[in-house]
């Protein structure tokens, strides 16, 4: 019988896919911060459809409520890895109210941890909590700013660094010179937006804005102008919404007359721009412009009550652009009406399509002017919109049903759902929340911090051999009676052939394993027996998404 370390060393080889491609490299995915998923997100199963199917989930590294799901940090996906970033609850010395914090890479396909790094956000303004990373065309840097521009490489060496004389740079953007090179855009906290050059071991202040744009928070978008080049589209606290030349930082155009809530703007292929802004006299409204800031129309979206809310996140793009969805949060604070709502909005007339009543909610400190990032809705290529409701703790899983949302799937959360989300291309779901910890060979169904995999799909879910709902003792004795057989043996089960690869094997094993469910029995010990197929961790179920380059 194969032995547990043999095993283990022939999982690594197989499940290890070489270095190719970004799929999910900033904010909402791209610096247009669409929130387009470029794939099938529910994988065939032959059965009903189920969303929240666990491949795995990694406990963050602190137990703080300062973190993942909380603070609105995201997943970045490439072909190896996931990288999030995370908050502690450590005050940093002489800093009152400051937290540290740091980087975690976890191997994409199983979620075990491939490196971390806790150095990169000790300095005045370095506060991760309200932090994002970004990855760089070329696959090899992993980008933040704050007080200190970072440069981490992927491998999680040592970063490159430059400390401001502004302390408060906030979230971030790149985009890229005529030359290819990275232009990291930032900006601060009631202040200008900045652009930041990097040669590898520097970063330089190229341009910082003449307006004063009042930031609070909004991360900028990118539009490739038909004429003019490459512009920065920037909004913030203020009546106005402007782009900015990339290489100069002058301004282009400026759309005024409405009060923005620190919302980052949404772009599409054609240079046309999307936003939510909420007025300054009450109410709120969706509004496109096209590459020259001309506003092609403006839709109210209409609040429980008719009280006004607000904006603090990105929307998203349907794959065919078409329609344009927004959530709001309740500027009232958690407890006090109205909610926020989700919205989707034909962009093509100009037109609701439906709200949905999502029952959003922010926190009394920046919930309501939008210093603290919400969640961002996202959608894949087949339709599933995910977005969690911010402090009143849920993550809804919708489909755009032309006239209506349709809710497939709700997932509780034990503290806020401020969580973005990002897709790999194999159709996985990756977000940060804190759930009870239920999947893998450590999990002790407690509530945790945790980094999330989903694979959504028809039929039984990963793990469950036989389809009844729960990885258990069932799904091993199926995969062990069947151990290393192949199409054509007396005890082949095509059912425990997980991974479809034409046998039984360490693969399978380490499927049911990594997905038991925690509250049908306890996982079996892998140190129980010398002999037989023994577990090993992660999954390595791999869905067929449809792939489509950005």
């Amino acid at each position: 019988m194969i032995r547990l370390t043999l095993i283990i060393g022939l999982m690594l080889l197989l499940v290890t896919p070489a270095p190719a491609a970004v799929y999910w490299d900033s904010y909402q995915g791209n610096n247009r911060n669409t929130g387009t998923g470029m794939y099938d997100a529910i994988q065939a199963g032959g059965g009903a459809t189920s969303i929240f199917n666990f491949v795995w989930q990694t406990p963050t590294p602190s137990a703080s409520e300062l973190q993942c799901g909380l603070w609105n940090t995201m997943l970045l996906v490439d072909d190896l890895n996931v990288y999030g970033t995370f908050g502690t609850a450590d005050s940093k010395v002489g800093v009152p109210g400051m937290w540290s914090g740091g980087i975690q890479a976890l191997n994409r396909l199983t979620g075990v941890e491939v490196w971390r790094r806790t150095d990169v956000g000790n300095g005045y303004g370095d506060n991760w909590r309200m932090g994002n990373i970004i990855l760089s065309m070329t696959e090899t840097t992993l980008y933040h700013t704050t007080g200190t521009a970072y440069g981490t490489p992927v491998d999680g060496s040592t970063p490159h660094t430059t400390v401001f004389t502004d302390p408060s740079y906030d979230k971030s953007t790149i985009a890229y010179d005529g030359e290819g090179n990275p232009i990291i855009l930032s900006g601060r906290y009631g202040g200008k937006f900045f652009g930041l050059s990097d040669d590898g071991a520097t970063f330089t202040n190229v341009f910082t804005t003449a307006n004063d744009t009042k930031a609070m928070g909004s991360i900028v978008a990118i539009l490739d102008h038909s004429t003019l080049g490459t512009l920065v589209v920037a909004c913030g606290n203020v009546a106005a919404v402007y782009a900015f030349d990339l290489a100069t930082g002058a301004q282009v155009w400026q759309y005024a007359g409405l009060q923005v809530n620190a919302h980052a703007p949404t772009i599409d292929t054609n240079g046309n721009i999307y936003l939510g802004q909420g007025a300054a006299s009450g109410g709120q409204y969706a509004v496109g412009l096209d590459e020259d800031g001309v506003e092609l129309f403006k839709v109210n979206l209409p609040s429980i009550d008719g009280l006004a809310t607000s904006f603090a996140s990105a929307g998203c793009l349907s794959y065919d652009q078409n329609t344009y969805y927004v959530q709001t949060i309740a500027a009232g604070g958690a407890g006090r009406a109205p909610y926020g709502m989700l919205y989707a909005v034909d962009v093509t007339t100009g037109t609701l399509k439906w709200t949905y009543d999502t029952q959003s909610l922010g926190s009394g400190w920046g919930g309501g002017n939008g210093y603290l990032q919400g969640s961002a809705p996202i959608i894949t290529k087949d339709g599933l919109i995910f977005v969690g409701n911010n402090d009143n703790n849920t993550i809804f899983a919708l489909k755009d049903a032309g006239n209506h949302a349709e809710v497939l799937a709700t997932l509780t959360t034990a503290s806020s759902a401020r969580t973005n989300f990002s897709q790999g291309p194999d159709g996985t779901i990756y977000f940060g929340t804190k759930i009870p910890w239920t999947v893998g060979l450590e999990a002790d169904g407690e509530e945790h911090w945790v980094w999330c995999a989903i694979q959504p799909m028809t039929g039984a879910g990963p793990g469950d051999v036989d389809g009844n709902g729960v990885v258990d003792g069932l799904d091993l004795t199926a995969v062990l009676t069947a151990w290393e057989t192949t199409p054509g043996d007396p005890l082949w089960n095509e059912n425990a052939d997980l991974d479809d690869n034409n046998v039984v094997d360490g693969l399978d094993l380490t499927e049911v394993i990594s997905n038991w469910t925690v509250s049908s029995s306890a996982a079996p010990d892998a140190a129980a027996s010398d002999s037989g197929p023994k577990p090993g961790r992660g999954s390595v179920k791999k869905g067929k998404g449809n792939v489509r380059p950005k």
